[in-house]
């Protein structure tokens, strides 16, 4: 495939690489992150240029339990620290429960357009909804901090999908509210959390979103 559909085109010029991610990928999540930044790597190379890359976050669906495409969604995360000119559509609110190719393709080509428009052309323009950042721990809860929620966090519905761990590390559903650009994260089952973890499953429709409407990814601080 390489070999017939790649190298003919690489003499062309482009002005960047738009990456549609399939869904095999989740059999082998751990090894993704290498695997990503290597394709990207080995592309630059080939075409003699550093271009820009960006690419769609797997979109949540009904994977069978022994899959975790959760683990891919965190390895694909993990690729925009370690490559520069890197950026990342979230798909977490337009997946579909029982079709693992979701039919919404207009708003994954519109959150990946805006990477392009702010970084090759120069529009003003947000390109992401809100990243974990950090968090702190309180007596009794979790403070959650996020990049690009500087104008504030909003929910979609009933804010779902938090939940904390102790010492133990089992995860426990948690109540989860804004305020400001960061969360309070809580359970009555975890008297002292340690971690929090939001969306961390195959099937889960984003709640949180920043004020310009683009949604969290799921992350883990475990």
């Amino acid at each position: 495939m390489y070999e017939c559909m790649l190298t003919p085109v690489m003499p062309y010029g482009v002005r960047g690489i738009i990456w549609y991610q399939g869904e095999s990928n989740v059999e082998n999540y751990s090894q993704y992150t290498n695997l990503l930044s290597g394709l990207i790597d080995d592309w630059r190379v080939a075409w003699g240029s550093n271009l820009p890359f960006y690419f769609a976050q797997i979109a949540p669906y009904e994977y069978n339990e022994d899959q975790k495409s959760q683990g891919l969604r965190e390895a694909q995360s993990k690729v925009l620290n370690q490559v520069e000119k890197t950026g990342m559509a979230v798909l977490m609110d337009i997946g579909e429960e029982l079709d693992i190719h979701p039919e919404n393709k207009k708003d994954v080509g519109e959150r990946l357009s805006l990477h392009a428009l702010k970084n090759e052309y120069g529009r003003d323009v947000i390109t992401n909804g809100p990243m974990y950042s950090r968090h702190i721990i309180r007596e009794n809860h979790i403070e959650v901090f996020f990049e690009y929620a500087e104008n504030g966090l909003i929910s979609k519905g009933d804010l779902k999908g938090f939940e904390v761990a102790g010492s133990e590390g089992v995860f426990y559903q948690a109540n989860a509210t804004i305020s400001n650009n960061s969360i309070r994260v809580f359970s009555k089952e975890v008297p002292k959390p340690l971690h929090v973890r939001y969306g961390w499953k195959n099937w889960f429709v984003g709640t949180l979103f920043n004020n310009h409407g683009l949604p969290a990814p799921s992350f883990s601080s475990l």
